[in-house]
């Protein structure tokens, strides 16, 4: 069989049979048909020649091209399914991707915001609906995933023995209790007044809600938005509170662990790359305070301090 007609049933099965959105379709085509075209220029138009070499060239020359890496993995994941498809079908003798190259996103620092942009959003006037949930994103430093699945029954807010609900993991498992710092529950607790919050309070229904549906992930990114807007903060972002909660704490003194099982980070590692942000603020505090003397003692006259001897 030619590879292009494989490429080409195989998107046409994803589209009819498995019912992909059409986005994921032809970006799979496009990743395909550059795939196509390195292995004919370099063989031949067969699907036989879809091989584990076939494979290491093709990402060989993607990454000298300056491929982005959300791009890479993109065509590792088309390429990886393409094979899969080809296998069931009895097409190939073996997986080509077995050895492929696995692009791997680099690692970025967290980006809290601000005092001056954490002070200008708390100091926000919302609807109880939305102070809950800038409680649940800063005090709580939830995900927002986490939030828009959050449910009362597994809220507990009463007793100071039990200060925590269920963590849960990127696949909605139910994970350890995660302490839920005073700021998150006194938000809730004002959330939980009213005959119809105490009814979803008492039947365990979510959290929180719009127009009475789930609040949904893009909802929750427009509300923080529009937050930024008002407090003229900008990519204010769900995620950002939740390294600004890190970050607090870190300036707190909390120590790191305990932030660790408040963030519910599996790794103490992910929590510690946020003591290099909180190092670095405290580096440009520094650096601007020494600004700020050196010009005040130009303005008054006075001479630059003596460096102190060894």
């Amino acid at each position: 069989m030619r590879l292009s007609q494989a490429i080409g049933e195989f998107l046409e099965d994803l589209e009819k049979v498995e019912q992909r959105a059409t986005g994921t379709v032809k970006a799979y085509a496009g990743d395909l048909k550059a795939f196509e075209a390195v292995v004919i220029a370099e063989s031949a138009n067969k699907i036989v020649a879809f091989t584990r070499d076939a494979v290491r060239l093709f990402f060989h020359k993607q990454a000298d091209k300056g491929m982005a890496i959300e791009t890479l993995l993109r065509r590792r994941s088309a390429l990886n399914e393409f094979a899969k498809w080809c296998l069931r079908r009895k097409l190939l003798p073996e997986n080509p991707m077995i050895e492929a190259p696995r692009p791997r996103r680099p690692k970025r620092a967290p980006r809290p915001f601000t005092l001056e942009e954490r002070e200008r959003l708390l100091a926000l006037t919302l609807s109880p609906m939305e102070t809950a949930l800038r409680g649940l994103l800063y005090y709580a430093g939830l995900r927002v995933s986490e939030v828009a699945a959050l449910r009362w029954k597994n809220v507990r807010l009463t007793s100071p023995t039990q200060r925590g609900s269920p963590a849960r993991g990127r696949q909605g498992q139910q994970g350890t209790h995660r302490p839920r710092p005073p700021g998150a529950r006194r938000d809730l607790a004002d959330l939980g007044r009213g005959e119809e919050l105490q009814r979803r309070v008492l039947e365990g229904g979510r959290v929180l809600e719009h127009k009475g549906d789930a609040l949904r992930v893009r909802r929750i990114e427009y509300i923080t938005a529009a937050w930024g807007a008002q407090a003229a903060v900008p990519d204010c972002v769900p995620h950002r509170f939740r390294h600004s909660c890190a970050t607090y704490l870190f300036e707190q003194g909390m120590d790191v662990r305990l932030i660790q099982r408040i963030l519910g980070h599996a790794s103490i590692e992910t929590t510690m790359a946020y003591t290099q942000v909180t190092d670095t603020a405290m580096e440009q505090g520094l650096a601007a305070m020494e600004r700020r003397q050196e010009i005040t003692f130009k303005v008054i006259g006075i001479p630059d301090p003596l460096p102190l001897s060894d």
